[in-house]
């Protein structure tokens, strides 16, 4: 949703004490049971990544009518406040203007206006499948054809890198293109919550200007309404095993996890950065109390709505 002036124009406000913005999201937990868990995932980035979605859970009521308990939360776009990276205008195609700042995703077609370009390389190892990069930021009708041409040049480049035999080579491997701990923090949320959407969809990418720091970041995480068990496929039910290892459970699902991780995990450097970050977050940052803490806080604020909700929407006992 967008709050606009009576005009029509953006109106920036700020709603919850969020930073001041137009573009909105609410989103509406129907399949999720628990109705927390897009509000735990981004919560929990929140604490260990460069941006998540700020949360606050609301009831909905339109023209009277009650509508249940939705998650208000903001729109991923370019802002100062959300994925803080360079604006892109389109007399902007050249010099350091041309390299940031773009977002990118890995998702479905859905919706009317999208475009992309596709990888090099099939979509895993094994030569399965073929990936497409979508253009987010600037949005489709907007970027222009250097834009594209720039960005699609950079990914190949990436993935060139990424797929030779020096890729692990400090100095000249892949992390002269990837920031690694934005990589390693955004696989600590998608494993927690066992995302069967983890990697493959609803997965956000960005890089700004070279002058600003040009590498490829992971985020903003987004869409977890069917991590945490909530999915009846692919093993989407279970907490054990990885969810980056989703083409080796579901090899013929059209939408798989792009080589990127198969290839991250490959290099031992940087499963020991992995580990090392991991030992320090669970000291603090993701201990069990705070996490079980937050969650209860959650819980304890959505008793109420959350029967409202239900009498709603009657879906409690019900195969959704």
């Amino acid at each position: 949703l967008e709050t606009r002036k009576a005009d029509g124009s953006n109106n920036n406000v700020s709603l919850f004490g969020f930073p001041e913005e137009n573009d909105w999201v609410l989103h509406g937990p129907y399949s999720d049971k628990s109705l927390m868990r897009n509000a735990i995932a981004y919560t929990l980035a929140g604490w260990t990544m460069a941006y998540a979605p700020r949360v606050q859970f609301c009831e909905v009521v339109i023209n009277g009518q009650y509508e249940g308990v939705y998650l208000f939360t903001e729109k991923i776009k370019r802002d100062k406040n959300r994925v803080d990276v360079a604006e892109l205008n389109p007399d902007e195609n050249q010099g350091d203007d041309l390299t940031g700042g773009y977002i990118l995703k890995f998702d479905k077609w859905d919706g009317a206006d999208n475009d992309g370009f596709t990888s090099d390389y099939p979509a895993d190892l094994d030569g399965f499948g073929t990936t497409w990069f979508l253009y987010h930021y600037p949005k489709p009708d907007e970027i222009t054809e250097k834009q594209k041409a720039y960005i699609q040049q950079w990914i190949r480049d990436l993935e060139f890198n990424l797929m030779s035999p020096y890729f692990d080579s400090p100095q000249y491997g892949y992390r002269q293109y990837f920031d690694v701990p934005s990589f390693i923090n955004y696989l600590f949320i998608q494993e927690i919550g066992k995302n069967v959407d983890a990697y493959r969809l609803s997965t956000f990418f960005y890089k700004d200007k070279d002058s600003k720091n040009g590498k490829l970041f992971m985020g903003p995480v987004w869409d977890f309404n069917l991590a945490f068990g909530n999915a009846d496929y692919c093993d989407g039910w279970q907490t054990a095993g990885w969810a980056w290892q989703f083409n080796e459970v579901c090899p013929s699902d059209a939408w798989v996890v792009h080589f990127w991780w198969e290839r991250l995990w490959q290099d031992k450097a940087f499963l020991r950065e992995t580990g090392l970050r991991w030992q320090d977050l669970r000291n603090d940052t993701l201990s069990n109390e705070r996490i079980f803490g937050m969650v209860d806080s959650l819980y304890n604020m959505l008793v109420g709505p959350a029967n409202r909700n239900y009498q709603r929407f009657q879906t409690l006992g019900n195969y959704v």
